[in-house]
This record gives structure tokens, sequence and C-alpha cells, in this order.
């Protein structure tokens, strides 16, 4: 016997796959802006399809593909226009955070193997089958490495006419153009990382008040800590502009042009001046070099005004 529970449905005009995250069933709605949880709820002894991108429904446009990266607790989610949206989901902890992903070319569809997350992206004519990994910096990365050292790198066909940015021995290098499916170095290099480079940016949601859903109208942010792991770069802009906090210790062993070693420390950034508007953020976080920048938590004292 079959009894409907819910009137959402799912979409027409493409077969989207749903995924199962921590027993909860993901699906695309029916009507191609929301992605919802289909799962049964107790105390209304039936099943319920919540709407997990209600307040990030800008991000959600027709999607045509999805599935869900475990190890990183990842939903990937391809939109018809050729971006792509994730959600973060610790489904026990109640946390649900979204992001969007943009690249040189378009998303076309998503898998997951073996804790290994792979995309086919259209870049130009040409069509790739590229994979996620923590340690490339660079988008549509060349990576190589010879016991001798070059200062002539080949076969770069699919960055051939782009601008990229170059990590030479784990120093971050000039951006160059590629020319000829090759580039040419200024010193030689035994490891290099070629790729297109992008920007990251993090902005936290409008603060509010323990006992309110509404922004605080006016407030000042005091200070904000930033616990960062493994992290060669944060610039942070809280008003005047975005400025570096994790520099290299100049102390007496420290070689110049040596590469950046990797910082797991608070970092502390202090700021002046109110927010009255109750949308502007407090903080922001942007970044365009390939340097590692993994936050795990930031604390923000305020003030409110009275």
């Amino acid at each position: 016997q079959l009894k409907r529970q819910t009137k959402i449905g799912s979409p027409l005009y493409k077969y989207v796959p749903p995924v199962d995250v921590s027993g909860a069933t993901l699906f695309a709605s029916a009507n191609g802006r929301e992605v919802c949880q289909f799962l049964f709820e107790d105390l209304e002894q039936a099943y319920q399809a919540k709407n997990l991108s209600l307040i990030s429904s800008h991000l959600i446009n027709q999607p045509i593909d999805m599935d869900y990266d475990a190890a990183r607790r990842l939903v990937y989610v391809i939109m018809a226009d050729g971006k792509m949206a994730t959600l973060t989901n610790y489904r026990s902890e109640d946390v649900l955070a979204w992001s969007s992903h943009e690249t040189d070319g378009f998303f076309v569809s998503v898998c997951v193997l073996n804790e290994q997350a792979y995309f086919i992206i259209q870049r130009g004519d040409a069509v790739y089958l590229e994979v996620f990994d923590d340690e490339v910096l660079t988008d549509c990365a060349f990576l190589g490495q010879d016991t001798t050292a070059h200062t002539v790198w080949s076969g770069l066909d699919v960055l051939n006419g782009k601008t990229v940015q170059v990590i030479e021995d784990g120093k971050v290098e000039e951006s160059q153009t590629i020319s000829g499916s090759s580039i040419t170095l200024k010193y030689p290099a035994n490891k290099i990382e070629i790729g297109l480079g992008y920007t990251h940016r993090i902005v936290p949601l409008p603060p509010v008040e323990n006992s309110s859903i509404y922004p605080m109208k006016a407030v000042r942010l005091i200070e904000v800590r930033f616990k960062v792991l493994n992290t060669q770069s944060l610039r942070v802009n809280v008003g005047n502009g975005y400025e570096e906090y994790v520099l290299p210790s100049l102390n007496e062993t420290y070689i110049l042009n040596s590469p950046v070693t990797d910082k797991t420390t608070d970092v502390c950034v202090h700021a002046l001046g109110w927010i009255r508007d109750g949308v502007s953020p407090l903080w922001q976080i942007e970044g365009n070099t390939p340097q590692k920048c993994k936050i795990v938590s930031v604390t923000s004292i305020m003030k409110e005004s009275e």
C-alpha cells in the first residue's frame, strides 16, 4: 500500500540522484530551487521533507547532479548553469553550511568513489575528468617532479594560453601565461605545481542575540579570534582593508625566499568602529594566493549599542 508523505516531488527536467547522509535522504525538489531532507519525524509519525537550502536558496538553480562525500561531509550539487554548491552537513550536530564554487569552465557531473570526488568539467571545447585533492593549491593543476632540476616544463596542453600560478619547490613564484604548452621558470626546480588561480571568500552571517532571530541594528566588533590549522596565509578585513595575519617568523635561522611554513595557532584581530545597518559582515576573509588556509573556528567579542 502506497501512501503519499509529501507533495514536494523531484525534478521532471532531469533525473537527479538522491543521496544518503547519515540515514537521511537528500534530494532536489521539483521546482529546482531547493535541496530537501527526507526523514521520518517521531512527533508527526510521518516522513517530512525539510528544506535545507532555505536561507541559501540563491545558490540553488536547477540541480542536474548530486553526490555525497562522507570523508569530507560534503554534499556536491551541480547546477544547470555550470556552477556548483556544496553543503557541509553534520546532521547529528545540526550543522548546515552552504558554499558556492565556480571554475574556469562548467561543472557537468560529480561522482564520489573510494573517498575521492571526481568531476566532469567542460573547459572550452574540451571535457575533462578531474579530482579534488586537498594538497593541491591551484585549479586544473599540473604537477611535475623530477630528480633533476629543470627550468622548462612541458605537457601543459590543457593550460595553453591561460595565466597560471606557479609553486616551485614549495615557493610561490610570479604568475605566467602558458605559451606553446610549456613554461620557463626563472630558477630550476625539482617539483612544481602549475594551475589556474582562484579566490576564496568567507563571510559570516549577521550577528543576532541569543533571544532573537533578527540581526543587531548597531554593533561594534571588539575582537575576533581565528583558530587556524596548517595555514600559510590569512587575509582578514575588519573594516580597514585586507591585511595578512599569518607571517613567517623572522628568527636567526630564517632564510629569504624559503618556503612558507604551516602554522597552527590562534590569530587575534582587533577592530574599531560601529556597524549600524545590521547586515554588513563584522569581518571578511579573502585570498587569491596558492597558499593553505584552514580555519577551525571563529570567536567574536562584540558590543551592542544601548
